[in-house]
């Protein structure tokens, strides 16, 4: 049955002020049991309490709250203007201020299913899709997957923010190749790279305009002044955390952007995301996999610039200037990860650098490459070799002091 729009409005409503009871419920369940209450004597639903008792196999169930998505899945394309305001109110509230592991968890797992269910949805209506504008569509995408970029980096505890990489991670893997618009991946690409972004020795809590890429600013990061912001006791990010975010962002770099699912416009901001973990210092196996993966994803980009080569006479000229679009980025990424304070960083990435160069140099233009070589590369090698010499001269002093002072203790 088909609801007008005033009564689909008004069932999600209703859902809504249900589920924030339900909410409660549980919560206070969940509390209850861990402090030995009686669950009766807070007068919580039969329902909420039987899923909360301890010693329970059946996991909490949030039945408003599913029943709300339901709603929202069965009317996905009306959901923009009708239904988003009560679902994001209540599911992406929920999972933003909720703090109970269990309820968080449910919570958590009806996002996911609304998020890949909606756009497994365009999967299924292929044959309808030529009545449906792109815009609409592009429209509804972004819209789904804006609130995991916000959850990642503002939600109350560390186990939902964690949980919302999670989701991302499943999109990608599942709904990866149907994401098409900018405002989709830039939600995605941002999810992923806040576990990197949190570490320490990274920036936290970076603005949108920072992410930009600009070419010859230091990984595509705009020179703006940035503070670390302070982490809440018992919320400090684990390697672990690291380790999830790198595994499903290497994903994308390795599966997704090979096959063409990752937009042009949005290619370099994956390279920005990528060079987050180059950064971070809290996973050193992360960090060198991310320096690795850079040299891979300029090939890659080298790959799927030659494979969108128009047919005629501009076709060369076109790769070129593509290429130096999609490679400055990268080569940059690496330029800064050969000046890196570790050791195992800036080997790898020296290396990266010029293999990158090396073996896509010949399809850049004479004007591109000049600019890779006498702008990045060749720049690199002198101040690595001031560095170098400085070392040896700081080394030498202090042998030189070393010994006139052991020359003094003995003539004392």
């Amino acid at each position: 049955v088909r609801l007008e729009d005033d009564a689909l409005a008004a069932l999600a409503e209703g859902l809504r002020r249900v589920g924030v009871a339900e909410l409660e419920a549980a919560t206070n369940a969940n509390a209850s049991t861990r402090e030995g209450a009686p669950l009766g004597a807070l007068g919580v639903g039969e329902g909420a309490a039987t899923a909360a008792r301890e010693g329970s196999s059946s996991p909490l169930r949030l039945i408003a709250l599913e029943r709300l998505v339901d709603v929202s899945l069965m009317n996905a394309r009306r959901a923009g203007t009708l239904l988003w305001p009560a679902f994001e109110a209540h599911v992406v509230g929920a999972a933003a201020a909720e703090t109970d592991p269990e309820v968080s968890r449910a919570v958590f797992e009806q996002l996911e299913r609304f998020i890949v269910e909606t756009l497994g949805r365009e999967e299924e209506e292929d044959e309808d899709e030529a009545d449906v504008p792109e815009e609409a569509r592009e429209a509804l995408e972004s819209a789904v997957l804006a609130p995991l970029p916000r959850l990642a980096r503002g939600a109350a505890s560390r186990d939902a923010r964690i949980r919302a990489v999670r989701v991302a991670r499943a999109v990608t893997r599942e709904r990866g190749e149907r994401v098409k618009s900018a405002g989709g991946w830039d939600a995605l690409l941002e999810t992923l790279e806040r576990p990197a972004k949190d570490a320490s020795g990274a920036r936290v809590g970076p603005s949108a305009e920072e992410d930009e890429v600009e070419d010859g600013s230091r990984a595509g990061k705009t020179k703006k002044k940035s503070t670390k912001k302070p982490i809440a006791p018992g919320s400090a990010p684990r390697s672990s955390d690291v380790q999830l975010g790198w595994s499903a962002l290497a994903a994308v770099a390795s599966d997704l952007l090979p096959a063409g699912a990752v937009p042009s416009s949005r290619r370099a901001r994956l390279v920005a995301a990528i060079f987050a973990y180059v950064d971070q210092t809290d996973d050193l196996n992360a960090a060198l996999s991310a320096v690795g993966a850079l040299w891979t994803v300029a090939d890659q980009l080298a790959a799927v610039a030659e494979a969108e080569e128009p047919v005629g006479n501009a076709g060369k000229n076109f790769v070129s200037a593509t290429l130096a679009r999609h490679l400055t980025p990268a080569f940059v990424a690496l330029r800064d990860a050969s000046l890196d304070a570790r050791s195992e960083i800036r080997d790898g990435a020296v290396k990266a650098l010029a293999a990158a160069l090396a073996s896509r140099g010949d399809a850049l233009s004479d004007a591109a490459f000049r600019s890779a070589a006498f702008d990045l590369y060749f720049p690199l090698l002198r101040e690595i070799r001031a560095t170098a010499f400085a070392a040896s001269d700081e080394e030498l002093q202090t042998a030189t002091v070393g010994t006139s002072t052991a020359h003094g203790a003995d003539g004392g």
